[in-house]
């Protein structure tokens, strides 16, 4: 079978271009990669896939190929970029397409990758098949900038292929010169295998723990889900909470929290995350999952709950609804602390809404979300068979 050949640009600390990638592990493809954004280190994962021997090869693309080293590397070359005052990364996707052909380049995500292919010279442009990949908000929050929008509208010109896992933004897409195929809508970071849908879960009803996503930032709210966790603390002995990935703006309200009440609460931040086996472990012993948002995709937090039996409550800034029109049991919330305590207190108090919500989430699981069923779909976006 003929090897294909495709160049991928993605964020290299990223679980979530690490699982796309992994789903073709063991199909006839060359990947070579190369960083959208600056980072410090390898996602643990696609390392793995880097030093595999797999029937798929990933290769990380010069200077990057001597990996334990990438991050260094990328920091030094971005700095003596800002200093001649010229794209450095650029200059490197630049010389990886006039040396090699690719049946495909795939720009997995907007604002990084698909800025800096957009930013290249036409007669370069047309020589490749873009495929433009929309993560979480690329579209939904960035378009209401005016200077980004029209960073979004130049490289969606390009691409002659367009995915997203949400079909509000392939509505969004109409708003932009578009005249390539669109692509299925699924799941940015592919999907779960059969053992961890079907593992063996407790009971929701037992459960007395608490999830939340701990982000701050340009995006995250985190901070209006510790009141409604506060009063849940007071009110509720037996519950503890577990905050991941917690940013440096929310980490010092945690702090006060547990502070306050002890043992019960525990965090890791995104300086130190926690492994994916870890936190989906934390997911089956949790009764409910929080996450607030400015605005997002579907979230694969919210994917990640509903496989393990934890109660997703999401912010609808999310587009969480379109798994709701599906089946799944969830709450969608405003950003509001009073929608957010009302909606936790009733979790909390109902088992039987949560035990509901196990049974029904995990059949839905079983038929939109095992990773074969999304690799079967995925391998068409570079026409494998």
């Amino acid at each position: 079978m003929e090897r294909k050949n495709i160049l991928i640009i993605g964020m290299f600390d990223s679980i979530h271009l690490a699982r796309w990638l992994k789903q073709f592990e063991n199909e006839c493809v060359d990947f070579t990669l190369l960083p959208s954004k600056k980072y410090k280190k390898i996602n643990p994962e696609l390392n793995k896939l880097v030093k595999s021997n797999k029937l798929a090869n990933y290769f990380l693309a010069w200077p990057y190929s001597i990996n334990f080293l990438s991050g260094y590397m990328d920091f030094t070359l971005n700095k003596i970029g800002s200093f001649l005052r010229t794209n450095f990364r650029r200059n490197i996707l630049r010389k990886v397409l006039l040396k090699y052909n690719f049946e495909f380049v795939h720009a997995l995500e907007i604002q990084g990758a698909g800025y800096l292919y957009s930013e290249l010279p036409k007669d370069i442009i047309d020589r490749n098949k873009l495929i433009l990949t929309n993560w979480g908000s690329d579209i939904y929050f960035f378009s209401k900038d005016k200077n980004h929008n029209e960073k979004i509208s130049n490289a969606v010109a390009i691409a002659a292929y367009y995915s997203a896992e949400c079909e509000r933004d392939y509505d969004l897409l109409k708003n932009y010169n578009f005249t390539g195929v669109e692509l299925p809508c699924i799941p940015n970071g592919g999907g779960f295998s059969l053992d961890e849908i079907n593992s063996v879960k407790s009971a929701t009803s037992s459960r007395t723990l608490i999830l939340c996503k701990g982000y701050g930032g340009m995006f995250g709210q985190a901070q209006l889900a510790i009141p409604a966790i506060t009063s849940a603390l007071i009110k509720y002995n037996s519950v503890s909470v577990f905050f991941y990935s917690v940013t440096s703006d929310i980490e010092h309200l945690i702090i006060l929290l547990q502070n306050k009440f002890g043992k019960r609460v525990h965090y890791s931040t995104v300086s130190s995350p926690l492994s994916r086996e870890k936190l989906l472990n934390l997911f089956c012993e949790a009764r409910v999952y929080i996450g607030c948002s400015k605005s997002d995709a579907i979230s694969t937090s919210f994917l990640e709950a509903l496989v393990c039996g934890a109660y997703p409550i999401q912010t609808n800034t999310s587009c969480a609804n379109e798994w709701i029109s599906k089946g799944i049991a969830a709450t969608l919330v405003g950003l509001s602390e009073a929608e957010l305590t009302e909606t936790l207190d009733k979790v909390l108090d109902d088992n039987n809404l949560v035990d509901f919500a196990q049974i029904r989430n995990v059949e839905i699981a079983r038929k939109f979300l095992t990773d074969e069923h999304i690799k079967k779909i995925a391998k068409k976006f570079y026409s494998l068979k």
